[in-house]
C-alpha cells in the first residue's frame, strides 16, 4: 500500500528552517514508519502547498502535520478537494471542513458535549475584552481565533493592567481556566474510534499555553471513566467516520470540557503512546476495507 502523508514547508525533518518543533513530527514518524515498513506499505510525506502535489497512485492519503495551514485555509481546503478527487483522504474533507472553523463547538454543545462557556464575536477591541471579562465574572479571558491553530495569534488578559490587541476578525472568548496552570490539559488519543493512549499537558510556570513551542511539557495520562465518558460523547457527536482523533478536555467548574476535537492535523503525543504505529495502521487498514465494501 502507497501512502502519501502531507505535512507544512517549516515541518521537514532535516530542513534548517524547521519549527523548534520538529521533534514532534520525528516522533510521530519514528512510531508510524517501522510498522509500515514492516507490512509491506511505504509512506511518503511531502508539503502539502508543493504546486506539484498529486496523489495519483497512492492508496489513502493522511492528512498529518500541515501545521501551517490555518494561515491558508481555503487554498489548504482546495488541495484537500483535489487530492481527494484522486484518493480516499483521510480524515475525510468535509471533516476537516467542518473542523477547520471552531465553531463546530457549538453543534457538539448542543449535542449534550460538555464545553467552556464561549463568546462568539467579530473584529473585537479593548472594551469587548472588558466586557467579555464580566460577564464571565473573572478572572481574566482567553481571545482565539475562530480559524487558527497551536495558539497563534492567541492572547490572554488577566482582568488587571493594559488589554493586549485582539487578533482582528472572528475570534471566541472563554474564561480564564485555572486548571492551565494544574491540571493542564489532557489528551486522549483514538484510531478509527478506539482509544489508543493519552498525555496530559502542562505549560510553564508563568503560562497558560500547553504547547511544546511554548515550552509546554507532557506526561503520559491515564484517563479515568470521566475523561473516557466525556471523549466518547464528543466522538459520538461526529457522524464521520475518522482515522485519528484527538479529544481535548481541561477542567472548568469542577468538570471535564471539551476544549477541542482536533480530527484535522493533531499533534498524536506519539512519545506518550509506544506502540502507536500499530494501532494507527490497524486502524487505518480497517477503515479502507470498510470504506471498499461500500
Amino acid at each position: 500500500m502507497r501512502i502519501l502523508t502531507l505535512t507544512s514547508p517549516d515541518m521537514v525533518p532535516g530542513n534548517s528552517n524547521s519549527r523548534d518543533d520538529i521533534w514532534e513530527l520525528e516522533a510521530h514518524l519514528a512510531e508510524l514508519e517501522p510498522e509500515a515498513e514492516r507490512r509491506g506499505h511505504t509512506l511518503d510525506l511531502r508539503v502539502w502547498s508543493d504546486p506539484t502535489l498529486s496523489a495519483e497512485g497512492y492508496d489513502a492519503v493522511v492528512v498529518g502535520t500541515p501545521w501551517d495551514y490555518a494561515q491558508h485555509v481555503d487554498h489548504f481546503l482546495s488541495v484537500i478537494d483535489r487530492l481527494a478527487a484522486q484518493s480516499r483522504v483521510l480524515n475525510a474533507p468535509e471533516v476537516i471542513r467542518w473542523n477547520s472553523d471552531k465553531t463546530y463547538l457549538q453543534q457538539l454543545g448542543a449535542a449534550g458535549v460538555p464545553t467552556v462557556p464561549t463568546l462568539w464575536l467579530n473584529d473585537i477591541g479593548a472594551e469587548d475584552v472588558r466586557e467579555a471579562n464580566a460577564h464571565f465574572g473573572g478572572p481574566g479571558v482567553v481571545v482565539k481565533r475562530v480559524v487558527g491553530a497551536g495558539a497563534t495569534g492567541q492572547v490572554m488578559w488577566t482582568g488587571e493592567g493594559p488589554i493586549p490587541t485582539p487578533s482582528a476578525g472572528r475570534v471566541m472568548v472563554q474564561p480564564f481556566l485555572p486548571a492551565a496552570q494544574s491540571e493542564g490539559e489532557l489528551s486522549l488519543i483514538y484510531f478509527d474510534g478506539q482509544f489508543s493512549h493519552a498525555a496530559q499537558k502542562r505549560p510553564k510556570a508563568g503560562d497558560y499555553r500547553v504547547q511544546s513551542l511554548y515550552g509546554g511539557t507532557d506526561t503520559v495520562y491515564e484517563p479515568d471513566s470521566e475523561a473516557l465518558s466525556v471523549a466518547k460523547r464528543a466522538l459520538d457527536a461526529v457522524k464521520w467516520d475518522l482515522l485519528y482523533a484527538r479529544v481535548d478536555l481541561m477542567r472548568h467548574d469542577g468538570r471535564l470540557c471539551l476544549m477541542e476535537l482536533e480530527v484535522i492535523e493533531p499533534y498524536l503525543y506519539a512519545l506518550q503512546g509506544p506502540g502507536m504505529g500499530v494501532r494507527f495502521f490497524d486502524a487505518l487498514d480497517r477503515l479502507l476495507e470498510r470504506f471498499s465494501a461500500v
